[in-house]
């Protein structure tokens, strides 16, 4: 039972890594394209914040990169826990 849960946990840790760092990527991408002072950052449904200014649309998207990869990095070490044998 736990190697289910710790499982559903690891790809869980990927799609969410994943998700920002797809959307850090993307936010990175528009900053050249942003016409007007700014933009509304929202993820996954939920408002990150309604009026981010252009110069600041770099470390919205730097936060979510660096989210992603530590989501990525958690969940290898995740599975390095569970399928190395060392709990055992």
């Amino acid at each position: 039972m736990g190697s289910i849960v710790r499982l559903t946990w690891i790809i869980l840790l990927i799609v969410i890594g994943a998700l920002l760092f797809r959307k850090g990527l993307q936010l990175w991408d528009s900053i050249a394209t942003i016409d007007g002072d700014g933009i509304g950052v929202s993820f996954l449904g939920l408002e990150v914040s309604d009026s981010v200014k252009y110069e600041d649309i770099r470390y919205y998207a730097g936060g979510f990169i660096t989210g992603g990869i530590a989501s990525f990095i958690l969940a290898l070490t995740q599975w390095g826990r569970a399928y190395s044998g060392y709990y055992r």
